[in-house]
């Protein structure tokens, strides 16, 4: 059991879980109100809970005709280029009826903002005696603070409890099950853990599962992608990340990244003899005959 100070951190964080998560259906309600009445906001912004999506949902539940001249007053940055393809876009109507559900939805979402930055407040204020735990996991590139605090929220800052790094990966639920018969192991799933913890680790994996930075996290991730799948990359990633973590807390020292050419170099050319030899076994189970190009 950790002492009281990470558990009062611990309740925060996972408030602040359960409401992230219950502002993500209310934009979905939104999401859904808009494409019931035809109105594919969507499909022309990026994100349209910004600003320039807030105004037009705003005038859309003042039934405003969203003409060119209004939508020029309402769009901002590199929205204005767009404002022939969202005449097209908001060509559906918005029923009184839905009208109703989008503003009652609208309010929740503010509500769930203005908790949530209550929330983090608190979250701010609880964890000032961790601030060098925070400052350690943020030296990794792939850890940002709100994540660190939910990190140490769940782990603590003393590591003594767990004898190896591996058991705090087990307990964590970020390696797979034994699934042994007849002295032959067999695939299995990860195991059941620390739900909130996983969650923290999956999306601070997800956050560079695209990025280009030279980095042996991000090489690990690319190379078990193209073997195993992107699932089971970013659950691969998380044992790696969490290992990291357990080192940096026990030894008291900062993320320490491998050398330059080990991580760019030699992945380089390795993802690209992997990627070559994966096509040509498909091409031939598929049933074609490859010869060398003339």
């Amino acid at each position: 059991m950790p002492p009281k100070p990470i558990r009062e951190l611990r309740d925060l964080t996972r408030y602040r879980h359960k409401l992230v998560r219950a502002r993500s259906a209310e934009k979905s309600r939104i999401h859904n109100i808009l494409t019931v009445c035809n109105l594919m906001l969507s499909s022309v912004t990026t994100d349209i809970f910004g600003k320039s999506g807030m105004n037009i949902m705003k005038a859309l539940l003042q039934s405003q005709p969203l003409d060119e001249d209004l939508l020029s007053d309402l769009v901002m940055g590199k929205l204005r280029e767009k404002i022939p393809q969202l005449q097209v876009a908001l060509k559906g109507q918005l029923t009184a009826t839905q009208a109703d559900k989008l503003s009652i939805a609208l309010d929740n979402l503010r509500n769930f903002n203005e908790k949530i930055t209550q929330i983090e407040n608190l979250i701010e204020e609880k964890s000032r005696p961790f601030q060098d735990s925070i400052k350690l996991l943020c030296s990794c590139f792939a850890v940002k603070k709100v994540s660190a605090m939910a990190i140490l929220s769940e782990i603590g800052t003393d590591m003594s409890c767990f004898p190896s790094a591996q058991h705090l990966c087990s307990w964590a639920g970020v390696c797979p099950q034994n699934n042994e018969t007849g002295g032959k192991r067999r695939p299995a799933k990860t195991k059941k853990g620390n739900r909130y913890l996983k969650a923290t680790l999956t999306q601070c994996v997800n956050t560079f599962s695209r990025s280009k930075k030279k980095s042996r996290l991000v090489s690990r991730f690319h190379s078990l992608k193209i073997r195993r799948g992107h699932n089971k990359a970013v659950m691969a990633v998380c044992r790696s990340l969490l290992t990291a973590i357990f080192h940096m807390l026990l030894n008291n020292e900062p993320f320490k990244e491998v050398s330059e050419p080990n991580t760019t170099n030699e992945r380089t050319n390795t993802f690209s003899k992997v990627a070559d030899e994966f096509l040509i076994q498909e091409l031939v189970k598929r049933g074609y005959k490859l010869e060398a190009a003339t």
